[in-house]
């Protein structure tokens, strides 16, 4: 479990006994980063944060599609990214994140065990690489939660906004899925109409030979074997002839 606390000057890493603390602190944002689920995780949301039973549960579960809740003093997310498996399978790789008025809680997972946990490290890493870079050191000053006078009516919409946004995501998260599988599959079938076209392209004056053939050289009574071993040569000559000018076009 990693946390980190950011302030406009610093970025400073602590550990799970001073959370406590920084939470009561208002100079600052703290971010606790949990790359796998376990007891001390859910100790930490359940006791110290005090999050949202459901909420907690949900991050020791793969959840099947992205969601968001807004709860009195806090937003829970649940966010996925697409991750190539082996032979073209297309995983889930799912970050839930708890966003309050001063902290930010990332957690990972579950995965599937074919994925590498190093997939599920990938956004937050380069979060985390800009972050020390100095690049979000103003972090610490955007209030997270307007005003409590914002009307009823401009909070709906914007939660509609936020569910629209993701909607859109998901939608075309599936649609490069589909276009993906669609390439994949017109693919094999164009190398499959490759290498039977080069196929006809080797038999096809072969056959052509022996038909013309076969009939003279090859008779019951007086076969002509050496116009026979002449019309073999050519058809190895042929076939090896057309190969070789199949390979040099790439075609197998």
């Amino acid at each position: 479990m990693d946390i980190r606390f950011l302030s406009p000057t610093a970025i400073e890493p602590h550990s799970v006994d001073e959370l406590a603390a920084l939470l009561g602190r208002e100079d600052g944002l703290v971010w606790v980063d949990i790359p796998a689920w376990d007891a001390e995780a859910e100790r930490v949301l359940s006791d110290v944060f005090k999050l949202h039973p459901l909420a907690v549960r949900d991050c020791g579960e793969r959840n099947p599609v992205p969601k968001v809740h807004v709860y009195a003093d806090h937003v829970f997310v649940i966010l996925h990214a697409p991750e190539l498996g082996a032979r073209g399978h297309v995983h889930y790789v799912e970050l839930d994140q708890f966003i309050g008025r001063n902290y930010l809680v990332t957690v990972h997972g579950p995965l599937n065990p074919a994925v590498s946990p190093d997939a599920a490290m990938v956004e937050v890493r380069a979060v985390q690489g800009r972050i020390e870079s100095g690049v979000y050191g103003q972090m610490a000053t955007i209030a997270v939660f307007q005003a409590a006078g914002q009307s009823y009516v401009e909070d709906i919409v914007d939660q509609f906004d936020r569910l629209r946004a993701m909607a859109d995501a998901q939608k075309d998260y599936l649609q490069g899925t589909i276009e993906f599988y669609q390439a994949r599959t017109n693919t094999k079938m164009t190398i499959a109409a490759e290498r039977l076209a080069v196929i006809a392209a080797v038999t096809l004056p072969i056959t052509a030979l022996s038909s013309i053939l076969g009939m003279n050289v090859i008779v019951s009574e007086s076969t002509h074997f050496g116009f026979l071993l002449l019309a073999l040569l050519v058809m190895l000559v042929m076939s090896s002839a057309l190969l070789v000018w199949a390979r040099r076009k790439g075609w197998w």
